[in-house]
């Protein structure tokens, strides 16, 4: 190959490079349009959120920080079973590309279902209705939340087959009221029909499904169980776990310090105990060389007693010879 030829096939190649490169983008972009029209209108991120908008719904620190508890406390709950917990999907009830879906603040399937990879989510067509949906009432969202009207969420919910359904007020009380309006509400699927749930005396409502009391506590809902302990994040679970490993660890050194302090206590009591019984051995010996003294001392006054008995004997016998 010529050094002319060669220069020429360079030349050319970035030219190939870019048609080749164009013609995959061309191929990309028509399977792209081809995939979005089997989307829903409101699965498209920038109609999803003027939808939000539209209705006001659009969360605010309140509504997210609430999510934001009980999102991971239902996942560290079913977290063995696997269950699919989420929030803020959309949820059809046909194939319809400008039906307006209802996008649950959090739902619990309880049932193992293959959940799309995208926003949309058609009921009976990608699998049954959830058993569980959770709505945080905001200004703009209450009559959807809790009303009656057919469109509404409590009676599109029932017709979806959703077990049960749960909407929750965090928003702050302007003043207080004697009948202050209730926080939570509730409904339970019973013979096909939505029954409303009544609180308890505490504004507590016991969920079958959960198998928890939904307890009110102002701008926050709190999950309890059958004893009323409030149910934890895997963060807070771990870190009590934490803790009570430190404490344990802690209780054992404690132990440990306390083995130490009772076998020091005992090595003591050990080393008084010889001592008072060398203490008594010694008292023994002295009584014994007291008694040793005194024997001593009496046999030898009783030899100079016999000595000089004697000597008188001796006085005595010479003065009668005499």
């Amino acid at each position: 190959m010529t050094a002319k030829i060669e220069l020429e096939l360079q030349n050319l190649l970035p030219d190939l490079a870019e048609t080749e490169a164009e013609a995959d983008l061309e191929e990309g972009e028509e399977e792209e349009e081809e995939a979005y029209e089997l989307l829903h209108y409101y699965d498209d991120e920038d109609n999803w959120h003027r939808l939000r908008e539209m209705r006001g719904d659009m969360p605010g620190i309140t509504h997210s920080n609430l999510i934001d508890y009980l999102k991971p406390v239902l996942r560290w709950m079913y977290r063995a079973e696997g269950f699919e917990v989420n929030r803020e999907v959309n949820f059809y009830e046909t194939d319809g590309f400008m039906e307006e879906p209802l996008y649950p603040d959090i739902f619990v399937f309880k049932t193992l279902v293959d959940f799309p990879p995208f926003r949309g989510y058609q009921i009976g067509k990608d699998g049954p209705a959830p058993q569980v949906a959770i709505e945080i009432i905001s200004e703009a969202t209450v009559r959807m939340d809790i009303g009656s009207l057919p469109s509404q969420k409590p009676n599109r919910y029932r017709e979806w087959g959703v077990l049960e359904y749960y909407a929750y007020d965090p928003r702050p009380r302007k003043r207080k009221l004697k009948n202050p309006k209730p926080r939570l509400y509730g409904w339970r699927m019973v013979s096909g029909k939505y029954e409303a749930l009544k609180a308890d005396e505490t504004g507590r409502m016991w969920s079958e499904q959960l198998d928890s009391w939904l307890v009110p506590d102002e701008e926050w809902m709190w999950l309890h169980d059958r004893d009323g302990n409030r149910r934890l994040t895997e963060a807070e679970a771990r870190q009590l776990e934490t803790e009570a490993a430190i404490r344990e660890a802690d209780f054992e050194r404690q132990a440990k310090d306390m083995a130490v302090r009772e076998n020091e206590f005992e090595r003591q009591a050990r080393n008084a105990a010889i001592q008072q019984t060398e203490a008594a051995i010694r008292q023994v010996d002295l009584e014994w060389v007291a008694k040793e003294a005194a024997l001593l001392r009496e046999a030898s006054l009783q030899q100079e007693l016999e000595r000089m008995a004697e000597k008188l004997r001796l006085l005595e016998k010479g003065r009668n010879n005499l």
